[in-house]
């Protein structure tokens, strides 16, 4: 174009000198004029700015935007520029291109050498105070002979400032403690944070441009019917089971919202969401530990009836057996007798794993505890488990609750047998020893001297090394969710240290595991537990009058025959207000009370105080079918001067009674 310009100028300038051209020729170059007028004006009309190099980097032609560009007013300075080096500009400009000219005429040069046809960069150019960013794009001339280059700036501003808010806003959700991802509306995946990575173990670069259905969701069914309330109200929220990389489950807490264009159609999904997983088990452990709180509930109320059902079966017995003279019905009454403490001590001990009844500590034999625990294994466990008993001859005893000894075994038995799905050998030892200060090193609590040592053992699968560390934490557990609540071992230590004792745990994966729990010792043996010798010569009453108040007519009738035949009068009373209005009138001639804790119209707590309001002295023995350590705290409060609980035998229930007669004439059972 430059040597068309100069063309057209000589032309103008010598047209007095030359030969006037003809017609044709003429019109021919007002043509080409007219055509190099319009290519000009469409060149200008680009709001890029444009420049033509020759192979020498030269300018030969710019447009009006590169013009304006450079600021240059319009007239013959249009063409300051035209003849300039770009190439050398660009490299003696490197300031005001920000640190890129060097690169900007090495990409050009690659494009006159053919090394590329096209060159570009994104860079920044200071202007007027300002940092503003251009695309320049240099394209090579001429299909194979390169003749030259087109140099274009355009002004990217806008767009690289909005690409760098979507950068830092990227950034930020980056740092979000929320999985966030955004899809299109054929469910691909367009963003994908690092906490979704975190969460998912899949990176962006796995999982742009996929579908969520393939890979994210095991169950679509849900996935459908929330993305069929996102189209219909523009936002769901709920819970959905998501899988990860290594196929785990996690349950999400997920908001999804519909994201429109500008006309309202819509565009994307985003997609915020929080791991709940965690926090859903605990809130399961939760419900069960209350389930089990209800249950301890229910428990309690079904021991009070049993104990009251056993009761009488109980007296009835004693007095049958005191009646009889034949040994053969002697026998079946004693059966009969034997099978209701039997009873009883179910009934304590369920009281006592669904409630924490009252502790009864004795001097036992850890063997009869082995053999306790055997039968509840032989008669529950699978016949995969073999179980195999060794206890030492000479072992010591320990003093403490038989029913709390048997929950350890139980407890460390059944995770024995969970170790063994498909079967093995659960092994239990009971051994003396005797632990010095090296050995007791590692538990600090503990004190030198005398052990036993119950040792419960497995061939299962192990523990691994990381697990070992928590295993007897409170609802920590390795078993599938829903099979177990991780309470079985927290509670055996508990027991165990409550005792003054301490628990070592061995294993070996694939081997096995050891529990290994050892009580303080007393250094004496026992083949049995200690069992108080029945009284043969029950003391007898002396005509003492004696107020009886309970509302079960079948408990009201064997104990107030009981008592009248060992020597006492009795009257009875079905509730408080009877009870207290026979004792009003009798008060001088009843020696003692007998009040049932639970009992209609006014309850048991009122009915003492009330006696008590009537004479400071009145000697009463409080007895329910509720076993607990707060019943008896209620009813020593309330005035009581005795406590038995439901059901007791004759013996029991005289000899509390010559307690409370006669305090300072009775020595009282201390037990062992």
């Amino acid at each position: 174009m430059k040597r068309i310009h100069q063309r057209i100028v000589v032309q103008d300038q010598g047209a007095n000198l030359l030969p006037k051209p003809s017609q044709s020729l003429r019109q021919s170059e007002e043509v080409e004029r007219q055509a190099l007028e319009v290519q000009r004006k469409i060149l200008d009309a680009i709001p890029a700015h444009l420049a033509v190099l020759d192979l020498k980097g030269e300018i030969i032609f710019i447009n009006e935007s590169w013009r304006r560009f450079l600021g240059r007013p319009k007239g013959p300075s249009d063409y300051e520029e035209i003849g300039q080096n770009y190439i050398e500009y660009c490299e003696q400009a490197d300031q005001a291109f920000a640190g890129t000219g060097p690169d900007v005429a090495a990409g050009i040069r690659k494009v006159m050498q053919v090394d590329s046809r096209v060159y570009s960069l994104t860079h920044p150019v200071h202007k007027e105070d300002k940092i503003k960013w251009y695309r320049v794009t240099a394209t090579s001339l001429g299909p194979s002979d390169v003749i030259g280059a087109v140099v274009m700036y355009q002004d990217v501003t806008e767009h690289h400032l909005a690409e760098e808010q979507i950068r830092e806003q990227a950034m930020l959700l980056d740092q979000a403690e929320e999985a966030i991802f955004v899809r299109d509306m054929q469910g691909r995946f367009l963003y994908w944070n690092n906490c979704a990575q975190r969460l998912h173990g899949w990176d962006a670069k796995e999982v742009l441009g996929r579908r969520a259905e393939e890979f994210l969701y095991k169950d679509l069914s849900p996935v459908r019917d929330a993305w069929a309330i996102l189209l219909r109200c523009g936002v769901w929220r709920g819970e959905l089971k998501k899988l990860t990389k290594d196929g785990r489950e996690l349950i999400l807490q997920t908001r999804w919202t519909l994201v429109r264009d500008a006309l309202g159609n819509p565009k994307s999904v985003l997609s915020i969401n929080t791991d709940v997983t965690e926090r859903k088990k605990f809130e399961a452990l939760i419900l069960r530990v209350q389930r089990v709180e209800d249950i301890g509930t229910l428990t309690g109320g079904i021991a009070h009836d049993l104990n009251n059902m056993l009761q009488p079966i109980l007296i009835s017995a004693n007095l049958l057996e005191n009646r009889l003279q034949d040994s053969r019905d002697r026998g079946l009454v004693e059966t009969v007798e034997n099978c209701a403490k039997r009873g009883v001590e179910i009934v304590r001990r369920v009281l006592t794993f669904a409630r924490g009844s009252e502790s009864n500590w004795i001097r036992i034999s850890p063997s009869a505890a082995v053999k306790e625990i055997a039968t509840t294994i032989q008669n529950t466990f699978f016949d995969r488990v073999e179980l195999v008993t060794e206890v030492s001859a000479d072992v010591w005893s320990v003093f403490g609750d038989p029913t709390e000894i048997q929950q350890v075994l139980l407890n460390l038995a059944i995770n024995g047998r969970d170790a063994m799905p498909t079967g093995g050998t659960l092994g239990i030892s009971v051994t003396n020893v005797r632990l010095n200060e090296q050995q007791l090193s590692l538990n600090d609590k503990a004190v030198v001297g005398p052990y036993v040592r119950f040792a419960v053992s497995d061939t299962g699968c192990g523990i691994v090394a990381e697990d070992r560390e928590r295993i007897f934490d409170p609802f920590f557990t390795t078993k599938k969710f829903g099979s177990g609540t991780g309470l079985g071992l927290s509670t055996a230590l508990g027991i165990v240290k409550s005792y003054g004792g301490f628990i070592n745990l061995t294993s070996e994966v694939g081997r096995g595991s050891t529990f290994e729990f050892y009580l303080p010792a007393n250094c004496c043996t026992s083949s049995d537990r200690e069992v108080p010798a029945k009284n043969e010569s029950s003391p007898r009453g002396s005509g003492e009058l004696l107020l009886f108040i309970d509302d079960e007519a079948t408990i009201r009738s064997p104990i107030r025959r009981a008592l009248q035949t060992f020597g006492y009068r009795v009257v009875t009373a079905s509730n408080g207000p009877k009870g207290l209005s026979i004792y009003v009138r009798r008060q001088a001639d009843i020696a003692a009370v007998i009040t049932d804790m639970i009992l209609p119209v006014t309850g048991g707590v009122a009915t003492l105080r009330a006696l008590l309001r009537i004479n400071a002295k009145v000697k009463t023995i409080a007895i329910t079918g509720f076993v607990t350590d707060t019943q008896r705290q209620v009813a020593m409060t309330a005035g009581a001067t005795a406590f038995l609980a439901k059901p007791f035998t004759i013996d029991k229930l005289l000899t509390t009674l010559r307690t409370v007669l006669h305090p300072t004439g009775f020595a009282r059972s201390t037990g062992c």
